[in-house]
């Protein structure tokens, strides 16, 4: 939606700046009505534009396996092996994993289940604490999260264990998709570019209960 919102914006400008121009050579202009066919021209023009965008977001976007009837009461598992967000998160932990995203029947949120193994025994909700003391969107507790602790808000809630008996470290993140996952960390990463507080208009804390 925000690249779409995005492309739309710049349509426009690239349109508005066409108008601009020819404001300025309006004294070569033989008649007004010139003048009327052109302008009604760029409105026409500026609305099919936002025609043909509406359209390559449509084609793009609605497939069977994403519509409501088929979704509700459902969970599916996709992009099995080879998710386009694997190369990217193999990226930032140095390592290989295997990643297997579900489709759950839900508005918004993202709960991960992440398993390794372990180099030894450990205390892997300790050092989630040791690793994001002070930072204002992340909570860590014993408790396993729930995403509507993240509901509306940049925040992400953690837990982890050491399981002994298979020698795995399990953790769980919980976060809300439209915020953390899109326009929160977008809002949160434009704080840090211009200096300003890092949790400038965004909420550290969930609508819910």
């Amino acid at each position: 939606t925000w690249g779409y919102l995005a492309i739309l914006a710049e349509r426009t400008k690239q349109l508005d700046a066409a108008a601009a121009m020819y404001r300025e050579c309006l004294n070569s202009v033989e008649t007004a009505n010139e003048v009327e066919i052109y302008f009604g021209y760029l409105k026409v023009l500026r609305q099919q534009r936002k025609h043909e965008e509406i359209a390559k977001v449509c084609r793009k976007g609605l497939k069977e396996a994403t519509h409501f009837n088929s979704v509700d009461e459902s969970m599916t598992a996709y992009g099995l092996l080879h998710h386009r967000h694997t190369a990217e998160m193999e990226m930032a932990l140095g390592g290989k994993i295997l990643f297997t995203p579900h489709l759950a029947p839900m508005n918004r949120g993202i709960l991960a289940t992440c398993s390794a193994i372990a180099k030894g025994p450990c205390d892997p909700l300790d050092a989630l604490r040791s690793a994001y003391e002070g930072e204002p969107f992340i909570h860590v507790s014993e408790r396993p999260p729930s995403t509507k602790w993240a509901l509306g808000s940049n925040a992400v809630h953690l837990t982890a264990r050491y399981d002994e008996r298979t020698g795995r470290v399990l953790a769980i993140a919980a976060l809300d998709n439209l915020v953390k996952g899109a326009a929160g960390q977008m809002i949160q990463c434009a704080n840090l570019m211009l200096g300003l507080d890092e949790s400038a208009g965004l909420s550290t804390v969930g609508v819910w209960p």
